[in-house]
């Protein structure tokens, strides 16, 4: 991650543009006003030196036994040339002299006017066109490359004793790492909310929708087949596919055709059902976890979702949802939104201890697969809505009657809204990952992000430059997840925020989920051109 923008100066290629085309020097902007006042200066002097050069050559090369007056006045011309525009007037009225006089005189004489007046127009184009050779367009900028690469915590490295000096320095480096990459998914979530449809495409029409990199990023989404056991899935399963992401047109890597490597990601996303996986509310004091007692709310209840081996709970739960989750709301205004989410994740391959770093349970098998990472999203919503809204995770199907209080201290109904219909909906996705060698064209398989790591790169064959690209932008790849833009987002990355009004919701569309999961895919893949 680049924490600072600063543009190399100096001499460097382009490798869009190839080896020759894409010579590039960078200047700053006295240094490059100086090179322009220099290069319209050379044009002038080489035009003005390569003509007396030309002119005297001509003269020599023409010498010949002694002819008519005709011949030896344009010879003096010639040798005696101080520019072209002489020549061109000079010629002109030897022509107009001799007219009559000497044989051929015009054909002999306008020729070198004509020569000599195709060099002024020559040398004036490239005088004009000189300043071409300079550009302040953004694309050709290059960030220099001494505060650029991965920042993470094995780069903060352990804390120090909490008593140091150097804690404090540790301390605040830490926060700056979770900073920039919140604000990097900030950026992304505002980007693709303006500028992104539900296919991926860029409204090209807004002139703030600049590709964040050198192109924009896309994506497709399809229906498909549920991507777990098909008794989980209670809808419809979408599957979103960002195609080979080029570590040099899209991230921005600057390398040759031969060293660039190319990164996919597909997630599959649909929602699975809460029945069997959800224990009956239970006494938060007897519900089996290892926090001790001190740690519960007086009357505190759970609700226990049961998908897998959470590591933190030490029974078979994956979320524990409490009866006090939205009870510290102080007025009615006080919660930025009405979303809560809860993210889990199990990494391909359980089996395989490599696979435990960085996940958060182990998927029971009917959600484990070999070829994906697991990823859960859990929804609490509180608030209601004007209208029923039947998408099966944001969903308001609970009729609930809205009172007056009359002056009498009676109520009256007024209308009917709903309420979300249980505490916690879920939706799966199975998220994998692809590398490609574009050099050679040898493609690895769809895998999870531990499982398809390093190994894969011997059996692609990359070269050394490839390998330093692949070690930024793989493991850039895994940072920026659905897990990581949810975890940093929470419930404020959802689009359906935006038809809310206090505790109620406006309206939202029967395939909302969709919605959504379409912009946290975008999201998470524009989020890599931040980083």
């Amino acid at each position: 991650m680049s924490t600072q923008q600063e543009i190399y100066t100096g001499i460097w290629v382009n490798w869009s543009y190839g080896k020759v085309h894409g010579s590039t020097i960078t200047l700053s902007p006295e240094g490059s006003a100086y090179f322009i006042a220099f290069i319209a200066l050379f044009v002038r002097l080489v035009g003005s030196h390569l003509w007396t050069n030309i002119a005297f050559t001509t003269s020599l090369i023409r010498s010949s036994r002694p002819r008519d007056g005709l011949y030896h006045q344009q010879q003096a011309i010639l040798r005696n040339s101080s520019s072209p525009a002489s020549v061109t007037w000079d010629t002109l009225k030897l022509a107009w002299f001799w007219n009559g006089s000497a044989p051929g005189a015009k054909s002999r004489t306008l020729t070198f006017a004509f020569f000599s007046l195709s060099y002024i127009i020559a040398f004036t184009a490239a005088g004009i066109f000189s300043s071409k050779i300079s550009s302040t367009n953004s694309e050709v900028l290059l960030v220099s490359g001494q505060n650029c690469g991965l920042w993470d915590d094995e780069t903060l490295g352990p804390a120090p004793d909490y008593s140091s000096s150097a804690y404090q320095a540790w301390q605040f480096q830490g926060i700056r790492l979770e900073t920039n990459i919140n604000q990097a998914f900030r950026s992304a979530h505002s980007y693709v909310s303006q500028c992104h449809d539900s296919n991926g495409t860029v409204n090209v029409g807004d002139a703030s929708c600049l590709p964040l990199g050198r192109e924009t990023i896309a994506w497709t989404s399809q229906v498909a087949d549920c991507p777990f056991d098909t008794h989980l899935c209670i809808a419809d399963a979408i599957q979103f596919d960002s195609g080979f992401i080029n570590s040099h047109t899209h991230l921005g890597i600057n390398a040759g055709s031969e060293d660039r490597i190319e990164y996919r990601r597909v997630t599959t996303c649909a929602p699975i059902t809460t029945e069997g996986h959800v224990s009956n509310w239970v006494n938060a004091t007897e519900a089996g976890f290892t926090i001790d007692d001190g740690g519960w709310m007086d009357g505190e209840t759970l609700l226990k979702y049961a998908y897998g081996q959470n590591y933190l709970f030490s029974n078979n739960t994956t979320f524990a949802y409490s009866n006090y989750t939205w009870g510290f709301l102080v007025g009615y205004w006080s919660e930025p939104n009405i979303y809560k989410l809860d993210i889990e994740i199990s990494l391909a391959d359980p089996n395989n201890p490599n696979s435990l770093a960085g996940a958060t349970f182990t998927a029971l098998p009917t959600l484990s697969r070999e070829d994906a990472d697991t990823v859960l999203v859990f929804l609490s919503i509180n608030g209601t809505s004007l209208v029923r809204i039947d998408d099966p995770w944001l969903k308001y199907t609970t009729e609930v009657e809205a009172f007056k209080v009359n002056s009498n201290g009676t109520t009256t109904p007024t209308m009917t809204m709903y309420r979300r219909n249980a505490p916690v909906n879920v939706v799966a996705c199975a998220e994998q990952h692809q590398l490609r060698n574009p050099r050679t064209g040898a493609t690895s398989r769809l895998g999870g992000m531990e499982v398809n790591t390093y190994p894969v790169a011997d059996s692609l064959g990359f070269n050394q430059n490839q390998l330093l690209t692949y070690n930024r932008s793989f493991v850039v790849g895994s940072k920026a997840g659905l897990t990581s833009v949810l975890y940093n987002l929470g419930g404020s990355a959802l689009l359906a925020n935006a038809n809310q009004y206090g505790l109620t919701t406006t309206n939202l569309s029967s395939k909302q989920w969709q919605i959504e999961f379409d912009h946290f895919f975008g999201v998470s893949l524009n989020s890599l051109q931040l980083w």
